[in-house]
């Protein structure tokens, strides 16, 4: 049986992955804005553990470990976090299988793995054990980690091939932070124990070396290496184990692996291979002498659908979904925990995505082998993911790599350091060459004949140069700063290339050498967290008693975010601490060439300041190049292509060169990024770093490109481009119009300086359709007050105060969104606009139902309807039937309601209005509850949550959740009702406070009839206070959900005061006889007997025609 998707926290459950002794693991997704999901594994203990310290702690500390640990053989975990009484770890999801789910079916195919798939296998696990066996806390610290339970279970493989080894919950550390047993404890899984696991004595990384070595036993013969009739048996049999009794046992196709299972499955293990790292080299060397060897992915491929497949969504397995509360928030302090997990979890986890590498002595570089690499001078942080990527391209064969970079993104840096990571491995050594300083081919053969150690003494040095290269066989040579003599490529590298085979040469560049064999590697600044430690340390470098506390983290989190997380700015802006707080270093930003500058001992001039290291970039470019990176500085939060070529004037050179290719030119030297933040959206986006030195270089020019700027932003603010957003293709166009909510507002700044207020207000006008939806509301709403002193075109000012009203009406302020509405009534009759006048009725309907104003809003929505149709406006046609569909129903006029909705669903699909289909599926929803048609309720409030989700309509989104929550209440399905209630309120808090507080008492009454009324009281005055005074219609029906609470509580007299005031507000409002709210009323009087379990409390989710 098919279920839907349970809430969870922030998170929906779609499917039940595998359960465990203790615990079980769930597909999940945790939704955003705009559509965005991201699906997770999310593991979480089971009811029946749930008081067991044990079994918490391991979950703990397999969650403190991952927070350590990240690496592309290991499962991420995102967060650690809880859900009432419930602890649950949201991981990495893999889309493929354990290795304990292929093994099983081999076994059914009777063919178990070839030797070459286990050769893989086994060296993508030593990858990721060795990282986790050297990994290190912030710190420095080594945490001489041992995960003590690998197993094929343990082991992930995606469809790919990709393999990633997970569940650290009995794993051991050294650390204080991790000691959470004795020493002689034993765990894991029997029989994969090492012998000193048996033992039960202290344990190192080589108790896992033999763990994989009985995997890999099973993975080639399809029988565990240790067997019995007993456990003790099992046990017994690994204490006295030996090795040429396992290797003797292989098949005789898998002989080849017998050496490396003799190294890793020794008793004694000060015999067996020292590290992960050892064998997956004896592995790869395996590798090279196998015939015809058969990848992994390549295996997977042979099998195809015969393959196992996962649950589908709504499958949970013969025992359900998770009911019974097992999953509930019990109290309202953890709605609000929960509203902030998602900051909560941020910081929990800065800690693990920042780990610093143990310093390299001078002799620990030199040690061993030749290089010219000095020891650095700072500690290096995080990029490991490009470290390992790096080692990978090496390992896979690639000789000429390219890291292509911005300025001040730790090229150099990452270069040096993954030089210093693998000198150890290569005879022919590891030799830096800066190339800064060359100019021309005698000048990159003097810097790398400096850097080799190589005397220049022939008449054809790059050739002299070529053999050294080659005599020293396998080796590493970094070309540092080859951007500005890549034209002498080819006569250097190239030949180097071709005479020295063994040679791997790794070049950093602003710009691609486009040589043939070059790999690009790109590298992104700094990810945020590894930003804010790498701030801290240099911090501490020039101030040692400067501490990261809670009160500087956010700023210093602001700082490398604004600093796009560019590792010279960083660095820089760090130094100041000695002078400034980082509060004076944010404010100071905006002179970031000035702040951003400083003697750095040992450095080139060139990266003494922030500037400088942009000046180089700007030096190579060509003049076309500047005046069109000038030009595109005008765009905020980059651009569209097609936005670049109507800006960008490149009229005044020779042959008027193609702007696209300019861009691409500017791509390829990383002064501009090609970016895809949605799918289909290409954008072209510079640093801002970046943008504000180009800015500086506009001159002249600048003020005709930000007119053109401002004139095709105020295009998006049309009426007839806004109206596109609900036709056909208008979700797509929507996702681009969100993309360029920062060069909305910025046109409209510009629009009142270039003293043209009407184009600038047709920019504001398309921003507001974005804060509309997602808010922040106020920002929204102080950016057209910008234009309520200025002198606009009638139908301009018309639009402005139609757009600021429904802004008002979101943020509580009925009377002043009352008042814009008649204003841009009063100007749209003028103007003879049937359209406008329509859209402005229709808004003050609206307003007129929500107070409870049904015969007064039927009127107004009447009139609506006749001019929309007049205008031939089919859309806003469509909208005011379902407008009049809300008064049929709020007077109970069922079949006039369902008709009404009906016509007005089926003029949305005809326009392909998917907004305006997921809101009225959504109030059809609320219909068919009013009924007692709980089935079609359900499907309908299905159907509007994945309308809702596909056009990233929160707002709607969180109404139609907490609408499906009471419809689970009125049934008695108070878990799935707690659950959506609570995330309805999360949501709804953000984008609409006023329906957050009616939800608040729904929520409030679920509680009450779970007995817990001091919880209940508490969620009923919160949600009051957001709704007394703004919504009386609401208002009064919280007030009858606190009667029944305080029935329920016991207490007659609060629950007959609250009873009043509701019946009083319906007088007031004058709703009719058969409304809900007057339903709700009698159905309290009658309290004092039974309850109508199909009672309508449903939240208006009532919208306007701006929405």
């Amino acid at each position: 049986m098919r279920h839907e998707p349970v809430p969870f926290g922030r998170y929906r459950l779609l499917s039940l992955l595998g359960r465990g002794a203790m615990a079980s693991v769930f597909r999940a997704v945790l939704p955003g804005p705009m559509g965005f999901e991201k699906v997770v594994a999310l593991k979480t203990l089971d009811q029946a553990v749930t008081k067991n310290d044990a079994y918490c702690q391991a979950l703990v500390n397999e969650a403190r470990l991952g927070g350590d640990l990240r690496h592309r053989n290991l499962v991420e975990v995102y967060e650690f976090d809880q859900v009432g009484d419930h602890y649950f770890i949201a991981m990495e999801y893999i889309d493929g299988w354990s290795l304990q789910q292929l093994l099983a079916f081999a076994r059914e195919q009777g063919a178990a793995m070839p030797p070459s798939v286990a050769v893989e296998l086994g060296a993508h696990i030593c990858e990721g054990l060795h990282y986790a066996h050297t990994a290190v806390r912030r710190s420095g610290e080594a945490l001489n980690l041992v995960h003590r339970d690998l197993k094929p279970a343990n082991i992930m493989v995606s469809r790919f091939g990709e393999v990633r080894v997970m569940d650290f919950g009995v794993a051991k550390a050294d650390t204080n932070l991790f000691q959470t047993e004795d020493i002689g404890s034993t765990k894991g899984t029997p029989i994969y124990m090492s012998p000193e696991q048996v033992q039960g004595v202290p344990l190192d990384c080589r108790s896992d070396l033999f763990s994989l070595g009985s995997l890999l036993f099973e993975v080639v013969s399809l029988e565990p290496c240790f067997q019995g009739n007993s456990l003790m048996a099992v046990l017994h049999a690994i204490a006295q184990s030996q090795p040429e009794n396992v290797v003797a046992r292989l098949p005789v196709e898998a002989a080849v692996l017998a050496p490396v299972l003799a190294g890793c499955m020794v008793v004694q293990r000060d015999e067996r291979y020292a590290s992960a790292r050892d064998v997956r080299r004896a592995l790869v060397a395996l590798r090279r002498d196998l015939q015809a060897p058969v990848s992994l992915r390549d295996w997977l491929g042979q099998f195809g659908s015969a393959l196992p497949r996962p649950r589908p969504d709504g499958d949970f397995g013969e025992d359900g979904p998770p009911v019974g509360g097992v999953f509930a928030e019990p109290a309202g302090a953890q709605l609000e925990r929960a509203r902030d997990s998602a900051v909560a979890a941020s910081t929990a986890s800065v800690e693990g995505l920042a780990r610093t590498a143990p310093l390299l002595s001078r002799g620990s570089l030199n040690r061993g082998t030749r290089s010219n690499l000095s020891a650095p001078m700072d500690a290096f942080f995080g990029r490991e993911e490009e470290l390992e990527d790096l080692a990978n391209r090496v390992s896979g064969g690639q000789r000429l790599i390219t890291v292509v970079g911005s300025a001040g993104t730790g090229k150099t840096r990452l270069a040096k350091r993954f030089g210093a990571q693998v000198v150890g491995d290569l005879g022919g050594g590891t030799w830096f060459c800066d190339l800064c300083e060359a100019r021309g081919e005698s000048g990159i053969l003097s810097a790398v004949g400096a850097a080799l150690g190589v005397r220049l003494t022939g008449e054809d040095p790059a050739t002299q140069l070529a053999e050294a290269m080659g005599r020293r066989g396998r080796s590493l040579v970094i070309l540092d700063n080859f951007e500005h003599v890549a034209e002498h490529a080819v006569a250097t590298l190239g030949r180097w290339l071709q005479a020295a085979p063994e040679a791997v040469f790794l070049v950093t560049s602003r710009a691609l050498l486009h040589l043939t064999g070059e790999e690009a590697f790109y590298l992104d600044p700094l990810p945020t967290e590894e930003a804010v430690v790498v701030f801290y340390d240099r911090a501490r470098a020039v101030q040692p008693e400067f501490e990261r506390t809670p009160e500087n983290e956010g700023v210093i989190r602001d700082i490398v975010e604004r600093l796009d997380g560019v590792l010279l700015a960083i660095e820089l802006a760090a130094a100041r601490v000695r002078l400034l707080t980082p509060e004076a270093i944010r404010d100071r930003l905006s002179q970031r060439f000035k702040l951003l500058r400083g003697a750095r001992r040992g450095q080139a001039e060139r990266h003494a300041t922030l500037q400088s290291a942009i000046d180089w970039s700007w030096d190579l470019l060509q003049p076309e190049e500047k005046s069109a990176l000038a030009q595109l500085s005008v765009f905020r939060g980059g651009c569209t292509l097609e936005a670049a070529e109507t800006i960008v004037d490149l009229g005044g050179f020779d042959g008027t060169p193609w702007v696209v290719d300019v861009v691409e030119s500017l791509v390829d030297q990383s002064l501009v990024r090609r970016l895809e933040p949605q799918p289909g959206h290409v954008r072209y986006q510079m640093l801002e770093s970046i943008r504000e030195y180009a800015a500086e270089k506009l001159g002249d020019d600048g003020s005709a490109a930000t007119r053109r700027c401002v004139d095709h932003f105020a295009a998006l603010g049309h009426e007839d481009f806004l109206d596109s957003l609900h036709t056909h293709g208008g979700l797509d166009r929507l996702r681009g119009l969100s993309l360029e909510l920062e060069n909305l507002v910025a046109a409209a700044e510009e629009g009142l300086s270039l003293g043209d207020p009407n184009q600038g207000a047709a920019c504001a006008l398309a921003a507001a359709v974005l804060f509309t939806r997602n808010g922040p509301v106020s920002d929204g709403l102080a950016l057209l007050h910008r234009f309520s002193t200025e002198r606009l075109d009638p139908v301009v000012r018309a639009n402005l105060c139609r757009r600021k009203g429904g802004l008002l009406r979101l943020a509580g302020r009925d009377s002043a969104a009352e008042e814009n509405h008649q204003r841009a009534l009063s100007t749209y009759r003028d103007l003879g606009d049937h359209r406008g006048e329509a859209i402005a009725l229709a808004n003050l309907g609206a307003l007129l139902l929500k107070r409870g104003w049904g015969s007064e809003a039927r009127a107004h929505y009447r009139e609506a309807l006749s001019l929309a149709r007049q205008a031939g406006a089919r859309r806003l046609e469509g909208f005011v039937l379902g407008s009049l569909a809300n008064v049929d129903r709020q007077e109970a006029r069922a079949a006039e309601a369902l008709e009404h909705y009906r016509q007005a669903l089926e003029i949305a699909r005809e326009v392909g209005d998917r907004q305006f289909e997921g809101q009225a599926l959504g109030q059809l929803a609320i219909l068919h509850h009013g009924q007692g048609n709980e089935a079609e309720a359900r499907e309908n409030y299905a159907q509007a949550l994945v309308v809702t989700r596909e056009v990233g309509d929160r707002r709607f989104e969180g109404i139609a959740m907490g609408n499906l929550g009471e419809l689970m209440s009125s049934v008695g399905e108070m878990f799935a009702a707690d659950a959506y209630l609570q995330q309805a309120v999360i949501i709804c808090d953000e984008l609409w406070p006023q329906a957050a507080g009616a939800f608040r008492g729904s929520l409030a009454l679920v509680r009450a009839r779970q007995g817990v009324f001091d919880e209940a009281r508490h969620l009923l005055d919160a949600g009051e206070a957001r709704i007394r005074g703004e919504y009386p219609l609401e208002l009064a029906k919280l007030l009858c959900k606190r009667a029944r609470v305080e029935h329920l509580a016991g207490d007659p007299g609060a629950a007959r005061a609250a009873l009043e005031e509701a019946e009083s507000i319906g007088k007031q409002l004058d709703v009719s006889e058969d409304s809900p709210l007057r339903r709700s009323i009698a159905e309290v009087r009658g309290l004092w007997g039974p309850e109508d379990p199909h009672g309508d409390e449903s939240i208006e989710g009532l919208s306007d025609i701006n929405s």
